[in-house]
């Protein structure tokens, strides 16, 4: 992976579209400070991701964007384009271009390969707080984009972003917190962040399988419980279902019946209606008939009483008293006969109107028996309504008792099963705890035996261990022995390092001073190589080999002539002058070897001696300190003859005035010249340049021989070293395989010393668990008597309750017979009271009836009783005038014969007429008798109807009441032999099921479904636990191992790479838990050369930067990144370290460097 371009739009201080180009090696922006360097690192950390404001450094996100200034209006958005190239090639990204992908595909978002030229990633960012991620112009997630850098080394937190304070944080920061380095080296990102997120997953798996467990605990003891309810329910409903189907149909059968009845009742009321119609019409018929007669009868009636009237007075007319007595003697008869016939009506009117009243004043009887029997009835249905309301209040408080009864009889009977389950399981507990005591008495018997075996096997594996442990001690001895001499060794060889190290510094040092030294003896004694014509022997000062404590009295004694040239030939002299002239170069003291004769100037020494009398033991000629080559000896004999050196300047005028003058110099370098004029101040030193020079000289050589047998005595080393680190190995592999044997048989001991150690405690504690096995057997039957005495007390109340509760239901039947009864004879009653009303109103009507007929008798009894009397009134007057109508009686008796005839004739059919009104009174009143009968059978259908549909009545609402249905709904189906005798039985085991919860069976059903459903989810989750678990460790042995190779292998090239910072000195990383380098924490180490190992606290600011880069470099060594950024990370180096560091910088990487500094 390559980054190509980085492009801000409305980013911090970018108002503008700015697009920054990477190329190959280091990107530099150089700026003072508030120019925005930061803003561009701070740009690369936000489009990778980042979420904290902070690290951006700011308090909110919309900081981001550009405010404005006063010329420049604000952004409403913030974006920034990270474009990439080569995302395949590039072997640190891990496949991370198949990252990109979140579609299942493969394939990067907006582009049809995940391998394309280039790819973009940017980030937007709105002052409303939306934030959008884009990958190749495609909408992405941030995970998308995090999974792309992922162990690219280009993550928001990674090293190879760092931003200014970051490289001091790298060593103060705690061990722990150091440990992302090497996982960035080693790559192990990924892995870190897929076992963070298995370990969330496997905590969020084990959370919810805690949960799930406690929930199928909980609802496990809650299935039982509904399982036992929805069986009991069901039952309840098999057998509600069998009583209601057989209910049902009894119902619906004498529903039909009553139906039927009724029906047929329907059709007899409408017979007898239409028979009591014609009834009604022919009475009716008849007594228009009879009317009719009566009227007819009495016009005849009328007719013969003229008749007879005319008779009688033409027998008076007809003779004389005779006649007269004649006619009013037929007269008298006929009024007799008449009279007679008035009799005869008048007493069958009579009898009528006898008949009439008894009818009357039975009917009037009838009518009070009846008005006393509604009364009586009124009276009896009131007190059987109040009665009844009075029962059924009385059913209503009995039925509440038996409720409440009833409740108390459940709990009892609850408290009872409670007391009975109770004692079941501490029954099963007894028995439990008695085959617990039977598998104890089995278990020590078996257990004795093992433990004995387990003795006899612990007393051979421990000889076994003491044999091991032997050889074990001889292996480990040898070992600590090579270990003494490997540790020695490895000392032997640091400290040779470490001399060979010192021994290279110092002769760099030395070179390094011997060639400053070098350089400023040239430059003082002004060497020239006269153009290669003039053969230089050598320089004065180089001649001459001095003491260090006479260096500055020989140089000022030589003062100028110190830097002399000295020549082979005087033409070499010559020409050694022209040249400088010719050149015009500096005054050049030149000395020739021809000038001096080769004589021995240790006479002339003599001499001068001779000539300096009264030196002191602290004065020294200066020939006699002074050592020089054979060759040279006369030059510097004729320089230095004669001078006398000593302590002080009052010394050398001391010496001056004694002996009369001579050449002194002091050890500071204040010359007294033999004319007297003293010459004092500092000189070139050269001298003391040249001792230096020779000495380093020496020292070089003598180093180098050294750190030549140095480097022998370290190969010597090393190799001695391999040689006891085989050994070593040899000896490890003898003692690992001692140990491992020393292990197995401990492992072995371990096991049967815990095994025995365990059963002996095991049997230790089934005694004690015995004892108490044997007090809970006692506490549990103490219990089961206890709950016996405490279940018999419950059965007796049980029992009392169930016999109050029985009177009560007894009661309770004896109410709602004596209701059902109450009511059967109120409707009796009504009934009653209503056909006694009917026929009070029939006897009423026919009472007027009667009343009227009565009357119309009284008035023609009246009428008759009227004629009666005048009709014997004129039987009187007949019988007066007999005597005097005697002789017209003769006289018309013709006539009357004829009228007699005629009045016979009326009469027959007067008589005619009587016996037909007769015959009319007989018909109707066998007409009246028949239709009272059909009344009577009338008003009784009417009541059989009325029963009937009261009991319908009753059915439908019972059936509708007690099943929520018409009984009409109910399909009319034939009843099996058998079933109407089991409903009584039916209804006994319902109620002997007491309470019933109905819902039970839906919510086992659904609690069925969801315990189904959680064990499934609980194995699921084990699984899932499992998986997560074998993932997570095979995580762990996958970064195990990448870090361990990857910490030996960062380790190494940190040292390298602070050698290189520093040119020397060591550095070194540390694992603060070797044993578990998954979490363990990383010590820094390093001394600087010239340095003792120290804590880096200790060290300057420049030196801990050097420190942290060489770390961080390391890293980018062992696993290139993309791009390294560093944000001034040269503030705290000094001008030699910032050019060491400018290059380190030039490396086959690439770095984006921000820096104030224009160095």
């Amino acid at each position: 992976m390559k980054i190509v371009k980085l492009q801000l739009n409305g980013f911090k201080s970018f108002a503008e579209k700015t697009s920054f180009t990477m190329h190959s090696g280091v990107t530099c922006i150089v700026g003072p400070n508030g120019s925005g360097k930061s803003n561009v690192v701070d740009a690369f950390r936000w489009v990778l991701g980042e979420q904290s404001a902070k690290t951006l450094r700011g308090d909110k996100m919309e900081e981001v964007i550009f405010n404005g200034t006063s010329d420049t209006a604000p952004k409403g958005m913030a974006e920034v384009t990270l474009s990439l190239s080569d995302i395949k090639g590039n072997e640190t990204a891990d496949n991370s271009s198949d990252k990109v992908s979140d579609n299942g595909t493969g394939k990067a978002h907006g582009d049809s390969s995940s391998g394309a030229d280039i790819v973009e990633v940017t980030r937007r960012l709105y002052r409303s707080g939306e934030s959008e991620y884009y990958i190749n112009k495609a909408k992405a997630r941030l995970k998308d984009v995090r999974e792309l850098f992922l162990d690219t080394g280009l993550e928001v937190k990674s090293y190879s972003i760092l931003e200014q304070g970051r490289i001091s944080e790298i060593l103060n920061a705690k061990p722990v917190e150091r440990r992302s380095l090497i996982e960035e080296v080693a790559g192990v990102m990924k892995y870190k962040v897929r076992k963070s997120e298995a370990i969330t997953k496997l905590q969020r798996a084990s959370l919810n399988l805690e949960r799930v467990n406690d929930i199928v605990s909980e609802v496990k003891r809650s299935v039982g419980s509904l399982e036992r309810q929805a069986k009991k329910a069901e039952r309840y409903k098999s057998l509600g279902a069998q009583l209601s189907s057989i209910e049902l149909r009894i119902a619906r059968r004498d529903y039909d019946a009553l139906s039927s009845a009724c029906k047929a009742l329907d059709l007899l009321h409408a017979d007898y209606t239409g028979r009591l119609g014609e009834l009604t019409a022919e009475v009716a018929h008849n007594e228009e008939l009879k009317t009719k007669h009566g009227a007819g009868l009495k016009d005849k009636k009328q007719v013969l009483d003229k008749t007879l009237h005319a008779i009688s007075e033409m027998e008076r007319q007809l003779s004389g008293t005779e006649k007269d007595m004649a006619v009013k003697d037929s007269t008298l008869n006929n009024i007799l006969s008449h009279i007679q016939r008035l009799s005869a009506q008048q007493t069958e009117y009579l009898q009528q109107q006898y008949e009439t009243i008894d009818r009357m004043e039975e009917l009037s009887e009838v009518e009070s028996e009846l008005h006393r029997e509604i009364e009586v009835i009124e009276a009896e249905y009131q007190s059987d309504k109040d009665k009844i309301e009075g029962i059924e209040k009385a059913f209503a408080s009995i039925e509440t008792e038996v409720r409440d009864k009833n409740r108390d009889f459940y709990q009892l009977s609850e408290q009872i099963s409670n007391v009975r389950n109770e004692v079941s399981t501490l029954q099963t507990h007894l028995g439990a705890l008695q085959q617990r005591q039977e598998s104890s008495g089995s278990f020590f018997r078996g257990a004795q035996q093992t433990l004995d075996k387990h003795d006899s096997d612990i007393e051979a594996t421990r000889k076994d261990i003491v044999d091991s442990q032997e050889g074990l001690a001889l292996a480990t001895e040898r070992r600590q022995l090579l270990t003494t001499q490997l540790k020695q060794s490895d000392l032997s060889i640091e400290r040779l390092r470490q001399g060979i190290a010192a021994r290279r510094e110092s002769i760099a040092s030395d070179k390094a001073r011997l060639k400053s030294l070098q350089e400023i003896t040239a430059s003082t004694l002004h060497e020239k190589d006269f153009g290669g014509t003039i053969n230089i022997v050598a320089t004065l000062s180089a001649t001459l080999e001095v003491p260090q404590q006479y260096e500055i009295a020989v140089e000022s004694a030589l003062s100028d002539k110190v830097l002399a040239v000295i020549l082979g030939t005087e033409g070499e002299l010559k020409g050694a002058v022209a040249f400088i002239k010719q050149r015009a170069w500096d005054r050049t003291a030149l000395i020739s070897l021809d000038l001096y004769p080769s004589s021995d100037p240790s006479h002339k020494g003599m001499e001068t001696e001779e000539k300096e009398q009264g030196l002191a033991d602290g004065d020294v000629r200066a020939l006699d300190v002074i050592k020089v080559d054979d060759a040279y000896r006369t030059v510097v004999g004729q320089l230095l003859g004669g001078v006398v050196i000593v302590c002080d300047i009052d010394r050398a005028l001391e010496l001056f005035r004694g002996n009369g003058g001579g050449h002194y110099v002091t050890l500071d370098g204040d010359v007294l010249g033999r004319d007297g004029v003293l010459t004092a101040g500092k000189g070139t030193d050269v001298l003391r340049h040249l001792r230096n020079i020779r000495e380093l000289t020496e020292g070089l050589d003598i180093s180098a021989e050294a750190l030549a047998g140095l480097e022998r005595d370290l190969a010597s080393a090393i190799s001695e070293r391999d040689w006891l680190r085989t050994e070593q190995q040899e000896v490890q592999e003898q003692l690992a395989s001692l140990d491992k044997e020393v292990s197995i048989f401990n492992l072995n001991l371990k096991k049967l010393t815990e095994e025995r150690d365990r059963l002996a405690k095991k049997m230790h504690y089934m005694e004690v668990e015995a004892r108490q096995t044997e007090q809970e057997v006692q506490s549990v039957l103490a219990a089961i008597k206890e709950k016996g005495q405490h279940q018999d007390i419950l059965s007796a109340r049980k029992d009392e309750t169930a016999v109050y509760l029985q009177g009560l239901r007894d009661s309770l039947s004896s109410h709602k017979a004596l209701i059902e009864t109450t009511r059967t004879s109120l409707t009796d009653k009504k009934v009653a009271l209503t056909t006694k009303k009917e026929r009070l109103k029939s006897v009423q009507k026919e009472a007027s009836s009667l009343r009227r007929a009565a009357e119309a008798i009284a008035d023609k009894l009246s009428a008759i009783a009227q004629e009666s009397g005048t009709l014997t009134s004129r039987r009187q007057e007949i019988a007066n005038d007999i005597e005097v109508g005697a002789v017209d009686l003769q006289r018309i008796s013709q006539d009357v014969a004829l009228l007699r005839q005629q009045a016979a004739q009326e009469k027959g059919v007067i008589d005619v007429e009587g016996n037909t009104l007769a015959e009319i009174d007989r018909t109707l009143t066998k007409l009246r008798h028949d239709n009272d009968l059909l009344k009577e059978q009338l008003n009784e259908t009417d009541v059989q109807r009325m029963q009937h549909n009261l009991r319908m009545e009753n059915i439908r609402t019972s059936v509708s009441n007690t099943y929520d249905k018409d009984i009409l709904e109910v399909e009319p189906q034939p009843l099996q032999e058998g079933e109407e005798d089991i409903v009584g039985e039916l209804r006994r085991k319902i109620a002997e099921m007491g309470a019933v919860n109905m819902a039970s069976i839906e919510e086992y059903e659904e609690l069925k479904r969801r315990y189904d459903f959680l064990l499934a989810q609980q194995e699921d989750l084990l699984k899932s636990i499992a998986e997560l678990e074998q993932a997570i460790a095979k995580i762990n042995s996958t970064t195990r191992k990448m870090l361990t190779e990857s910490f030996y292998e960062l380790n190494i090239k940190f040292n390298e790479t602070f050698q290189e910072f520093f040119g020397g000195g060591k550095a070194e990383l540390t694992l603060t838990d070797p044993s578990n380098i998954l979490e363990s924490g990383i010590e820094i180490a390093v001394q600087p050369p010239g340095k003792k190992l120290q804590n880096i606290n200790l060290l300057s600011g420049g030196e801990k930067s050097l420190s942290a880069l060489s770390l961080i470099f390391a890293g980018f060594l062992i696993k290139p990144t993309p791009m390294c950024i560093l944000d001034e990370a040269d503030a705290a180096l000094d001008e030699s370290n910032t050019r060491r560091f400018s290059d380190t910088l030039k490396t086959p990487l690439s770095f984006f460097f921000s820096s104030t500094a224009w160095r």
